[in-house]
């Protein structure tokens, strides 16, 4: 005599790949004496499934086998509905950091200058444009200061 053949499910009653066969218990074969015993587990049943439907996952109920709609995945939001979610701190706190990054991509030039100038060598940049990256660098520190901060912001344009 060959197993019986079983669906398992998950805690949650959704079907588990694939039919299984039951394993002969050798105990409870032993004590009926010549009866062949193949229990099905706790989390499965004897009673075939549907056939898989597109959109639909297949969950045990307690007596028999339904389809239940998976569940759709949300489209992400776009940028412009995720920045107008955001709390005027949120939207502060983003701002300042694009505002750090900002200048700190730009110090390397400031450094360089200063270097280039206690070394007495002749600098890269020229004083016109040493000043104009500080200048870049003090508008950028008072973008905080700009009067619809944070919901309207002006953003210099970084110097050549």
């Amino acid at each position: 005599m060959t197993g019986t053949k079983y669906w398992q499910h998950d805690a949650n009653g959704r079907l588990m790949e694939g039919e299984r066969v039951t394993a002969i218990d050798p105990v409870a074969t032993e004590k009926a004496g010549d009866k062949r015993f193949f229990p099905v587990p706790a989390n499965g049943t004897t009673i075939e499934p549907p056939e898989k439907k597109a959109g639909f996952d297949i969950y045990w109920n307690g007596t028999c086998w339904e389809y239940q709609e998976k569940p759709k995945n949300p489209e992400p939001p776009t940028e412009e509905e995720r920045w107008a979610a955001l709390t005027a701190e949120q939207k502060a706190e983003e701002l300042r950091d694009k505002r750090d990054g900002l200048i700190e991509d730009v110090m390397w030039r400031v450094e360089r200058y200063q270097t280039q100038t206690a070394l007495g060598v002749s600098t890269t940049d020229t004083e016109s444009q040493y000043r104009a990256v500080l200048a870049y660098l003090e508008e950028l520190r008072n973008i905080p200061e700009q009067a619809g901060f944070p919901d309207e912001i002006r953003w210099p344009s970084e110097p050549n």
